[in-house]
């Protein structure tokens, strides 16, 4: 029933989810309706007032701007905190009013929280393990892109289960075919696989400007892939273009020891007539993007 507190969705997703969207849009209607009555009746405007601040604090996570997390996880409470404080603020004010009887408000109030409580005990059993969330979570929708991620990375990373893994990821990218967080876990799976030419026919989403502009906003992601590049070219022999998407991956993620640890042991593997002084830095990321397009063979695609 959409119960659960979710991130604030973007306009386009609700236009094109509204079949499953139902329930939050009428209760959203139903609460707007009723403090328009009470006003009118009760005559005081701090209730509507209070409404109106309510959903202004609202407004950074009701799906208007856009943000990273809204496409891999679902779980917000921590964003709503201060706009709780305001609802709370919309209650009391309505405990308070002499025109209703305060132990009938005080009942349905308890009420609605009780239901609410009950349905975080019936979550807990589904939040013991990330495994039991994830397949609870694909069991109810087969084609959540958010359930794909979940399972694939546990298939991956703790049951080193890879090529269910690789299923996984597959039909995440159905979904999302230039999604960056589901291309750098493909080719990161494929790397783990030691498909290494599996990993260099990936090369070509570099030269995507979609693609570049994702790596950008989430360096993390982007990190990702160019480290599982960088080592399917060193083992492929391709050492010049390992050196520079290595030293990319890890001028993007300075924070990641594996990065750091990947640019050390192949620095340390090259034959000393080929190892470089450093690692190339560049000043902005179009100046890498030019160097590996005169690199690689792979054949950058025109900007449109």
């Amino acid at each position: 029933m959409n119960l659960a507190v979710d991130y604030g969705r973007t306009p386009s997703y609700l236009l094109s989810q509204l079949q499953n969207q139902w329930f939050p849009i009428v209760l959203f209607l139903c609460v707007l309706i009723s403090v328009i009555i009470l006003n009118k009746k009760i005559k005081n405007s701090h209730l509507l007032f209070l409404f109106l601040a309510w959903s202004f604090c609202l407004l950074p996570v009701s799906g208007l701007v856009n943000f990273a997390f809204q496409d891999i996880s679902t779980t917000a409470n921590h964003y709503v905190y201060f706009s709780l404080f305001i609802f709370s603020l919309i209650l009391i004010q309505i405990i308070i009013l002499k025109n209703l009887r305060g132990y009938l408000v005080t009942f349905g109030i308890v009420a609605y929280m009780g239901f609410f409580v009950f349905q975080s005990l019936e979550r807990v059993r589904i939040w013991q393990t990330s495994k039991i969330f994830f397949e609870t979570m694909f069991t109810n929708n087969p084609q959540s892109y958010s359930a794909m991620m979940g399972l694939a990375k546990l298939a991956s990373d703790d049951e080193k289960l890879h090529e269910k893994a690789l299923k996984l990821l597959t039909q995440a990218l159905v979904k999302k075919p230039k999604d960056i967080i589901a291309i750098s876990n493909v080719a990161t799976v494929h790397l783990r696989l030691r498909q290494y030419t599996e990993v260099m026919a990936m090369e070509p989403y570099l030269f995507d400007l979609k693609f570049q502009e994702a790596i950008l906003k989430r360096n993390v992601d982007g990190s990702n892939f160019l480290n599982a590049l960088g080592q399917a070219m060193h083992f492929n022999g391709n050492n010049d273009l390992a050196i520079l998407y290595l030293c990319q991956a890890e001028q993007l993620n300075p924070i990641s020891l594996s990065i750091r640890q990947n640019v050390e042991r192949l620095f340390m593997l090259l034959p000393l007539q080929e190892l470089p002084h450093s690692c190339p830095r560049f000043s902005n990321f179009d100046d890498f993007l030019k160097t590996a397009a005169q690199t690689s063979h792979s054949k950058p695609k025109d900007k449109e």
